[in-house]
């Protein structure tokens, strides 16, 4: 039965979404003994698409490391660009980065317990509107950086080299307000990680919409 859950993942995924979310609001019925129940719900919540962290992760850790180094490689060579792995390494220490990434544990642990379907629904739009927002601002952020690109081109170091810099520095900005805003949006559902640990994120799956190839027509 889990076999078969994971390979209809993306259906299953779509029936089970809420109307508002653009799914089927379907319900799930198990019938049998508890400890089959039990192997079925975490088959299926095992279906929920990643929350961000795994984008989260690549994003922070190799993205805007490359982003930075690339703009203060051109824009100012002479500027110390340890400064944003020291901005980055305070954004991760900080309690609420530490929230967000560990809650996801203790809302697995909500869902499997059975008895408040309510927060866990709460929390999996807090998690859907966070991860969709925060690519969102990215864009908002180096859009300026684009543009700086588009009117200058050639001579966009010298006429606004600042710019760049700049839109850099919001790229990760927008990251740290992501966590500060899903932190306050999770203790507000009265959920806290209670040294849960961040869960590790399963292998690729090679499915379409999760990382996968996307199979062609011949």
């Amino acid at each position: 039965m889990d076999d078969v859950i994971r390979a209809e993942a993306d259906e299953l995924w779509e029936l089970l979404r809420s109307i508002g979310d653009g799914g089927h609001g379907a319900y799930a019925y198990v019938c049998g003994s508890a400890r089959f129940a039990v192997s079925v719900l975490q088959a299926l919540t095992g279906i929920v698409p990643c929350d961000g962290r795994e984008f989260l992760r690549g994003l922070v850790h190799d993205d805007l490391r490359t982003l930075w180094q690339l703009t203060a490689g051109f824009c100012d060579p002479h500027l110390d660009i340890r400064s944003l792995y020291t901005d980055l390494a305070a954004m991760s220490a900080r309690p609420d980065t530490g929230l967000v990434r560990d809650s996801v544990s203790a809302v697995r642990r909500l869902l499997l317990a059975g008895d408040d379907f309510g927060r866990v629904t709460a929390m999996c739009r807090v998690y859907t509107h966070g991860d969709v927002r925060l690519p969102r601002d990215l864009k908002s952020a180096v859009l300026e950086g684009v543009r700086a690109f588009e009117i200058h081109e050639a001579d966009v170091v010298e006429r606004a080299g600042a710019t760049l810099l700049t839109a850099a520095g919001d790229a990760l900005a927008a990251v740290s307000a992501y966590y500060r805003r899903l932190a306050e949006q999770t203790r507000g559902q009265g959920v806290s990680a209670n040294g849960a640990g961040e869960e590790t994120i399963p292998d690729d799956r090679g499915m379409p919409g999760h990382g996968g190839p996307l199979p062609l027509p011949d």
